[in-house]
């Protein structure tokens, strides 16, 4: 097991490395562009190209130019945040000039503010910031962790998305002092409701497969999922998937097409799928290995013959001599009688198993299809899925 486990760990270390290598060049490529940028005064794309190479492999030389690009494009905040992050990975030989950054973003930033690291769970959500002079800040699409210097004061932190309860924090920011703080929100709990519009009167409702009413139509529903359906007589049916967060309202429009023919009932797809197999079935394999054991069988008999002809002959020696050579002539024989004969029974009884155990309904697991295509065809009684295989 040792030695297994030895061997995994040589493999993935090996597979590793070529990974590794791209990924570092990738970074340099970045990493190289966002100096030239740097040179060129070109803030926002040198903090993007410094951004990829840091996201590649996280070497200080890369989170040095992020630093210097965000204090390029004035964003205190985040450069001085960086900034320490890069003077813990730095070791003893830091960049003077981030060092020099760093030391002036703190002075300027931290007389009259403090830094806020806020962590957000889960991320992407609308964050509301007011301060304790009253100027309220909204930071939309939030990362997981807000870094932020903030006026001296309780700060409120007020925090929705989605699907999700909102939730608040209140943290007192003190100068020269990191205040960290943390929101994670609970999933809503509750109905939906379900707004459904047409651009045809009186359209019917599924949802779910099921009638739901007519449109315009307001229902509540379980949160989560759900496949909505709109039809009306004469036009071809709007069907979507729609994710309802619990407690909101979420509005549905459909807009319906006329059809080209006389539509009289809520079309109702039908799939015809027929599945050729490219794989033959367990039993087959089963007569075809009970076929190779019979013809081995037949080989053990004729070698038994062999061997029973020349043991006639060993027995009719005339001497010990003459016995010993007719004996060790029919010796192989016996051999070959009894491996293929032990051969010629597993063969065959291993097919009559393989025919036993073949239930007839493999045939629908295997040979998983490369395309699917669906052609839709209406007529008077609904619409009509045609489907066409290709293996």
């Amino acid at each position: 097991m040792r030695l297994l486990t030895a061997f995994l760990a040589a493999g993935l270390l090996l597979a590793w490395a070529p990974v590794r290598a791209q990924g570092f060049r990738e970074a340099e490529i970045e990493y190289n562009r966002g100096a030239l940028l740097l040179e060129m005064r070109d803030w926002p794309r040198a903090v993007f190209a410094f951004t990829k190479a840091y996201s590649f492999v996280q070497d200080a030389r890369y989170l040095a130019g992020l630093v210097k690009a965000l204090h390029g494009k004035g964003d205190k905040e985040k450069a001085v945040a960086q900034g320490e992050l890069y003077l813990e990975r730095a070791g003893g030989s830091p960049d003077p000039d981030v060092v020099a950054i760093v030391a002036a973003l703190r002075n300027e930033l931290g007389a009259n503010t403090g830094r806020v690291d806020l962590f957000l769970s889960p991320s992407g959500g609308k964050l509301t910031l007011t301060s304790p002079d009253g100027r309220v800040q909204v930071v939309l699409n939030s990362e997981a962790t807000l870094i932020r210097w903030l006026p001296v004061g309780k700060t409120r932190f007020e925090y929705e998305k989605d699907g999700f309860s909102a939730a608040a924090l209140d943290l007192d920011v003190k100068a020269e002092t990191a205040a960290t703080g943390a929101i994670a929100l609970a999933r809503a709990e509750g109905p939906a409701r379900l707004q459904v519009e047409s651009n045809v009167d009186r359209s019917r409702v599924l949802l779910d497969g099921k009638e739901a009413g007519v449109a315009p139509l307001l229902q509540e529903v379980p949160a989560g999922d759900h496949v909505v359906q709109v039809w009306a007589e004469n036009h071809l049916a709007w069907t979507g998937v729609v994710d309802l967060p619990a407690g909101q309202v979420v509005k549905v429009k459909a807009s319906l097409v006329p059809a080209a023919d006389t539509v009289r009932r809520i079309p109702t797809p039908r799939l015809e799928v027929h599945r050729k197999s490219r794989f033959w079935r367990m039993s087959t394999w089963g007569w075809i290995t009970m076929g190779l054991g019979v013809g081995t069988l037949g080989g053990a008999g004729y070698l038994a013959t062999v061997w029973s002809a020349k043991n006639d002959e060993t027995a009719k020696a005339k001497n010990k001599e003459e016995w010993t050579r007719l004996n060790d002539e029919a010796y192989p024989y016996f051999l070959m009688t009894l491996g293929t004969g032990i051969g010629g029974g597993i063969l065959a009884g291993g097919g009559l198993l393989m025919v036993l155990m073949d239930k007839g309904d493999d045939l629908e697991d295997v040979a998983p299809f490369e395309m699917l295509t669906i052609s839709p065809s209406f007529g008077p009684d609904g619409a009509f899925l045609g489907a066409t295989l290709a293996f």
